[in-house]
């Protein structure tokens, strides 16, 4: 670094002929022993890691190391023509139900500890379902999922009652169209 900040400085000794065409890219995370003579110099451009449901989406995937939904998981032929958008619409319910917690009483009237596993579990009962119906059961799949997985830990009955009402418009027949969309815009 020592040297690298000495050969940035030197660009403005009036001896030195540098080409209109020279650029320096520099890629760094943030690091206090990164030199402060070339942050002066340079212009910077700020990459922040993205925050609330896109976050969650992002971690649940794995683009930011670990993740419960691998390619592996995620391209299983053996699940069926829906898996992709059941899985999709399964992992986007997590990520809701985790975002509403940083909201404190607005949105849970009490504070729940949904955890990575609760996202494993609803995994594979999902891919249990799939496999074992051609037809999806869609009233038991919101059963196992909302009941049994996560409604587990709810204890207030309007959080129940909100929970079960996310999870019917994650899982229902209508996430299964090409034109469908979570949000009211297309």
């Amino acid at each position: 670094m020592p040297q690298l900040c000495a050969i940035v400085e030197s660009f403005n000794r009036p001896d030195v002929t540098i080409d209109p065409e020279f650029r320096l890219w520099l890629s760094s995370k943030s690091d206090s022993s990164f030199p402060i003579p070339i942050l002066q110099k340079g212009v910077k451009v700020a990459v922040e890691l993205p925050q609330g449901l896109k976050s969650n989406l992002l971690q649940m995937f794995g683009y930011s190391g670990g993740g419960e939904v691998t390619e592996e998981i995620f391209e299983n032929p053996d699940y069926g023509q829906w898996w992709k958008k059941l899985l999709f619409s399964l992992c986007f319910f997590n990520a809701v139900i985790n975002e509403r917690k940083n909201y404190g009483t607005l949105c849970w009237n009490i504070a729940y500890k949904f955890i990575s596993s609760d996202l494993e579990v609803s995994i594979k009962v999902l891919a249990s379902v799939l496999q074992r119906h051609a037809d999806l059961p869609w009233e038991q799949l919101r059963c196992l999922v909302g009941e049994v997985v996560y409604g587990g830990r709810i204890t207030d009955p309007w959080d129940r009652r909100c929970l079960d009402t996310l999870l019917c418009r994650f899982c229902n027949p209508e996430v299964l169209r090409d034109d469908f969309t979570f949000s009211g815009e297309t």
